[in-house]
């Protein structure tokens, strides 16, 4: 008998969760914030609780003092909380009646998700899925552009041109370290004007 398993649920079997550090600080109700003074208060109300010299867990004090270094280094804090930001919009998705995250505690309404997207700064074009797909389609453009160079190479081989090869091994080679897809742009140009003959 064999079970079968959906994407969704393989994602959230394999998946690592997140911990919301705005919750280990009890900052704003384990809801994000971008206020720096509100999040100091909140670590140092923490620390004095949990500080092992006062009585405190050792284990909780670290955890504590690793919130206070992510979410209190703005270049930390920026990709924490994109990334906590995709964990919510993935609970969102895959609990859409629920009012808060299970895992994060964080609220799932539209109202606050649009708050938290302008917090993370993220958009749609800028989120983790967008930049992926925006590197799959330049990754096709650039394969494809490769392809052609090389095939204009191999008839220009076949009818035994070495001037054309050389110009298309020169292309190969910086078609090769483009990056974009304004500078594949240009390849696809020079390919229009070399067609295969």
């Amino acid at each position: 008998m064999t079970v079968k398993i959906t994407k969704a649920q393989l994602k959230q079997i394999i998946k690592e969760e997140i911990t919301n550090y705005y919750h280990v600080l009890k900052v704003n109700d384990s809801r994000p914030t971008g206020d720096t003074g509100m999040i100091k208060k909140a670590y140092r109300s923490q620390a004095m609780a949990n500080h092992p010299d006062r009585g405190g867990d050792s284990k909780k004090m670290k955890m504590v003092n690793n919130a206070k270094d992510v979410l209190l280094n703005p270049d930390n804090k920026k990709k924490y909380d994109q990334e906590l930001y995709k964990d919510t919009i993935d609970c969102k998705d895959s609990r859409p009646e629920a009012a808060f995250c299970p895992r994060t505690g964080i609220p799932l309404d539209d109202k606050f998700i649009d708050q938290f997207a302008d917090l993370a700064g993220v958009t749609p074009d800028n989120t983790p899925e967008a930049a992926f797909a925006e590197f799959e389609n330049t990754r096709a453009l650039k394969d494809a552009i490769l392809a052609g160079i090389t095939n204009r190479f191999m008839a220009a081989m076949k009818a035994n041109n070495m001037e054309a090869m050389k110009g298309f091994q020169r292309a190969f080679d910086e078609a090769s370290k483009a990056n974009d897809i304004a500078e594949l742009e240009g390849f696809k140009t020079f390919l229009k004007w070399n067609k295969e003959t």
